[in-house]
């Protein structure tokens, strides 16, 4: 079937099609598995996934979950997720979880109760860099609060901006330099948030910054960030972005 979601900030909403749903539950006791595939917006989406014990998970006992996601045109590449979930005194927690999607891999525990997630510890690899940290997002109010801290020793900016194919290209074409195309802010007005990342090193565009602490903070739908102090070259300074 066909399903289109309501529109917001004037933006037309989603047009979901060929939209197919199967799922199967032999007993209450037994593994729930479903299948499901659809074209959002054009573009093909298919998730397959399970539920270890329904019953089990309904009872307060830990049970396995797993969930496949294959949908090139969001992810690039299939993502896989394993992990143990509880149900418990009105907390749903996810233990040992990890998320896998080509090189890049998440992996912690996870909890939600009254519109609270905390997912600690939090463990986030990416194009040879990890990170190590927590994020908690309170989900009361319209606009979600998140506060996440996170560490590590080495960040490389430039390996995360590489898309497929762009190295061959930086190498054939030369350095792409300073783009003046306008960049759209508007996903800020969704989000409260406040960042605290710590990095032994990081590297942008080939400058390396020791001992940096990064600090941001979301409102309003502004940005602000500052680098209270870091060591470049044989200097050190700060830096304020608002």
């Amino acid at each position: 079937g066909t399903l289109i979601l309501p529109g917001s900030g004037g933006a037309p909403g989603k047009r979901i099609e060929a939209l197919n749903i199967e799922a199967s539950l032999p007993s209450a006791n037994a593994t729930l598995s479903f299948d499901g595939s659809a074209v959002i917006d054009g573009k093909s989406v298919h998730a397959a996934g399970s539920v270890g014990s329904l019953g089990q998970l309904l009872d307060g006992n830990a049970v396995p979950m797993s969930l496949a996601i294959y949908a090139p045109s969001y992810l690039g590449e299939k993502a896989v997720f394993n992990g143990i979930a509880t149900h418990q005194g009105g907390t749903f927690a996810l233990t040992q979880f990890s998320t896998r999607a080509g090189d890049k891999s998440l992996t912690g525990s996870a909890s939600y109760k009254g519109n609270l997630l905390t997912l600690h510890p939090l463990n986030i690899s990416a194009s040879g860099n990890t990170l190590s940290g927590s994020v908690v997002a309170d989900l009361s109010g319209a606009v979600p609060a998140v506060n996440a801290v996170f560490s590590g020793q080495t960040l490389n900016l430039d390996a995360l901006s590489v898309k497929p194919g762009a190295a061959q290209a930086a190498t054939t074409n030369g350095p792409a330099g300073w783009s003046d195309a306008q960049i759209d802010f508007s996903a800020l007005r969704s989000v409260t948030a406040k960042l605290k990342l710590t990095a032994g090193e990081l590297i942008y565009n080939n400058i390396r910054v020791s001992q940096a602490t990064l600090q941001a903070t979301i409102a309003g739908g502004k940005l602000s960030a500052t680098l209270p102090s870091f060591k470049l070259y044989q200097g050190a300074g700060a830096l304020a972005i608002d």
